[in-house]
């Protein structure tokens, strides 16, 4: 299978003219035929006005018909789209580690400005104070314990995605 990307053509004949090199006698013929094709395999191509630009169009193959240097086979698409995924999906593991280890970070160092002098004092100064700190504190406490359990759920999803990705690119080799 052959894809390109939609780029705003206002009608089908000018997609074809950039999709296909026809030429000859029955140039003509053979763009029509090509531009029937075109809406076979992609039914939304009718109403060009709904489709975003950089929309994936499979090209077929029409005989007689060459197609342009811009059309390229489907496993080199899919091997690019599944590069560029893989490369997102190496950076999201490390990024997802740092965010929880900074929150578990912010968190202790709650708790420990919580235990230092200058607050041990002033709690005891007040009962108020002692409830507030008591809160803080357990705010603190469940902050760790949900950014512990988001980094065990984010690796194992992370773990997951590249599985999936390892079968999905069974499927174009």
């Amino acid at each position: 299978m052959q894809l390109a990307t939609y780029r705003g053509e206002k009608d089908l004949k000018t997609l074809v003219k950039r999709l296909f090199r026809i030429e000859g006698p029955q140039a003509k013929a053979l763009a029509q035929e090509a531009e029937a094709a075109l809406l076979r395999a992609n039914p939304p191509l009718r109403d060009l006005k709904k489709v975003p630009k950089g929309t994936v169009i499979m090209v077929p193959e029409i005989k007689g018909a060459k197609p342009s240097t811009e059309i390229q086979q489907a496993e080199s698409w899919a091997d690019k789209l599944l590069e560029d995924v893989r490369q997102a999906v190496a950076g999201l593991g490390p990024a997802l580690e740092e965010s929880a280890a900074r929150e578990k970070q912010e968190a202790n160092q709650t708790l420990e400005l919580l235990k230092s002098s200058e607050m041990k004092r002033l709690a005891k100064s007040s009962p108020e104070w002692q409830k507030r700190f008591k809160k803080i504190a357990d705010a603190a406490k469940a902050r760790i314990k949900k950014a512990q359990a988001g980094q065990e759920s984010q690796a194992k999803l992370v773990a997951q995605i590249e599985k999936d990705l390892a079968e999905f690119s069974k499927l174009f080799t």
